[in-house]
């Protein structure tokens, strides 16, 4: 994760935010995003209510990650390091492990 830092790859984190743990996290899902203004436990509390608006919400808050990946991807190509790239991300970056 400090190598990605580093490099300015962005930092993907695994968040089940139907879990009871964020029922009262009131931190955004991330500071950068569109979706800064809605809370974890906000968007926690959609989903359990089966809301739409959660669906929404994190749909838009994944498109940024996606189009921020690929943006680091792009940089690593024209740096010439997708190798690296590939290294780092797919070293530190786990999904419900």
């Amino acid at each position: 994760r400090e190598y990605c830092a580093q490099q300015g790859w962005p930092q993907m984190k695994c968040l089940d935010l139907t879990d009871a743990s964020f029922a009262k996290d009131y931190q955004a899902i991330v500071t950068d995003s569109c979706c800064a203004q809605y809370s974890r436990a906000y968007i926690h509390h959609l989903l359990n209510c089966k809301e739409l608006l959660a669906y929404s919400i994190l749909t838009m808050h994944n498109v940024k990650v996606y189009n921020d990946f690929f943006s680091a991807i792009r940089k690593s190509i024209s740096n010439d390091n997708v190798v690296g790239f590939a290294r780092a991300v797919l070293g530190s970056n786990k999904c419900g492990a």
